[in-house]
């Protein structure tokens, strides 16, 4: 009968084909547990997402004001806008009408924008100047917001805008006065209207337009 020394016959020096053999195994078994370690960093699941807050880039609203040359009724340039809610909305209004227009007292205050004022530059050659309210003789219009329909009616006839800017007269009906502003729509989904509240004249001040208009808070 044949031995299994016969048919697997050992080398010289007692057990060294076993000891290859298992050498062979154990580097196999190495490689695998490297292996594993080196691609676990691909196939482990993600860590949980950023939490870290990012800062809101502003967004902004150019406005200008001007007599209409096909219609020649006071107008403000564009009446319908849209904005994002939430972030700050920079505002700027470029008034090139030199009519002076009376209002109310609480018109001539600077409401419910950040820090509850305004930058106004009067003339061309005026450095921009930080004010809560307007002195009556440089106010032509105003940028006066409140809900649409009756409710925002109601809030105006009471003297309580939501936001209110008086625009400043141009010096000269050439070089524009400036305001710029900022305010903040917390909520989306609302629409929101503004309106001119200055007596510039009776058609542009009822028509959506030329002295109103809304604002779409997305």
């Amino acid at each position: 009968m044949t031995s299994l020394e016969d048919r697997f016959p050992q080398a010289s020096g007692g057990n060294s084909w076993y000891t290859k053999v298992a050498a062979v195994v154990a580097a196999i078994f190495v490689v695998s547990i490297l292996t594993g370690i080196a691609l676990g960093g691909y196939f482990s699941p993600p860590g949980p997402a950023s939490t870290e807050p990012t800062s809101a880039l502003p967004t902004y609203l150019y406005f200008t004001v001007t007599t209409s040359a096909h219609t020649d009724y006071d107008t403000f340039y564009p009446a319908n806008v849209s904005v994002p809610h939430g972030v700050p909305v920079v505002i700027s209004i470029t008034c090139y009408d030199n009519g002076l227009n009376p209002v109310p007292s609480t018109f001539a205050n600077v409401i419910g924008t950040v820090g509850g004022s305004a930058n106004f530059t009067l003339g061309p050659d005026q450095a921009p100047q930080e004010l809560s309210a307007l002195p009556m003789a440089n106010i032509s219009h105003t940028f006066s917001v409140t809900l649409p329909g009756q409710a925002g009616a109601l809030l105006l006839g009471a003297g309580k805008p939501m936001i209110n800017v008086p625009v400043p007269a141009s010096p000269d009906g050439i070089n524009p006065a400036i305001v710029t502003f900022t305010v903040t729509f917390p909520d989306a989904g609302v629409q929101y209207e503004w309106r001119c509240v200055a007596p510039c004249d009776p058609y542009s001040m009822q028509t959506p337009g030329f002295m109103i208009g809304s604002i779409d808070v997305s």
